[in-house]
């Protein structure tokens, strides 16, 4: 499991002088973390199309990861889930992307757990473009594969 910033420390991170004086602006405001989150929002959404690739509408089960077909009996649920989509990239790498406000320490075992019994992994990272500030992203892929 990965833990970390999708945004990293580049051009569009933390550290970036802009960024910077956008936050302190925000402080600022009254309602700063709906502002925030109304704002940044599409960008961080337009950095996550970048990284894991378009959504993609007809895939609505797990098993997609694997290239599984979906039968009648299919649950998607996985533990802590929330705001969930797929992607895609153009090199036909797959992710599933959760966006929790929340994920439990017994949601993670249980989750972790499930991915390794599956042929799974799991990264979390501290942002998110579903109500950033207020959400994590739980990325699930295939093991073994990697980002790029």
């Amino acid at each position: 499991m990965r833990t970390g910033n999708f945004l990293g420390d580049g051009e569009h991170g933390i550290n970036n002088p802009d960024v910077q004086a956008a936050l302190a602006a925000l402080e600022r405001v009254k309602a700063w973390d709906r502002v925030f989150a109304h704002f940044s929002s599409r960008r961080y959404e337009r950095i996550a199309t970048k990284r894991f690739g378009a959504v993609v509408t007809g895939a609505r089960w797990w098993g997609w990861l694997l290239h599984q077909r979906m039968t009648p009996h299919t649950i998607d649920g996985m533990p802590g889930d929330d705001h969930v989509e797929y992607r895609q990239k153009a090199n036909g790498k797959r992710y599933r992307i959760s966006q929790p406000y929340h994920l439990h320490w017994d949601e993670m075992q249980r989750l972790v757990a499930f991915c390794v019994a599956n042929g799974l992994k799991v990264d979390i990272d501290g942002d998110s473009w579903w109500f950033p500030s207020s959400t994590i992203t739980v990325i699930i892929q295939r093991a073994g594969q990697s980002y790029d």
